[in-house]
């Protein structure tokens, strides 16, 4: 009887051990899942960056192809900031 109770506790320690190491993998996939999932996000945070510094570079070489200087820029910019102050009075 003896024999069969050391029989009955090394299984059930080997099962044990067995459910450890799943846990321990599924731990690790989940952080491996999560780093991917932030490396991802920084990226395409990068990207948007980028997006944004090429449409302003574009803008400015649109700009200067249609024959606009950065000074009638701004003075059409103030004119539209003063019409849109006459209308408020």
């Amino acid at each position: 009887m003896d024999k069969d109770l050391e029989i009955i506790e090394k299984k059930a320690l080997k099962a044990i051990k067995i459910a450890m190491l799943a846990v321990f993998i599924s731990v690790m996939l989940g952080i491996l899942s999560l780093w991917v999932l932030l490396n991802q996000v920084t990226v395409s945070a990068g990207i948007d960056k980028k997006l944004i510094s090429i449409e302003k570079r574009l803008e400015k070489i649109e700009n200067v192809e249609s024959g606009e200087s950065t000074e009638s820029t701004k003075f059409t910019e103030s004119a539209e900031s003063a019409e849109s102050g006459k209308g408020n009075n």
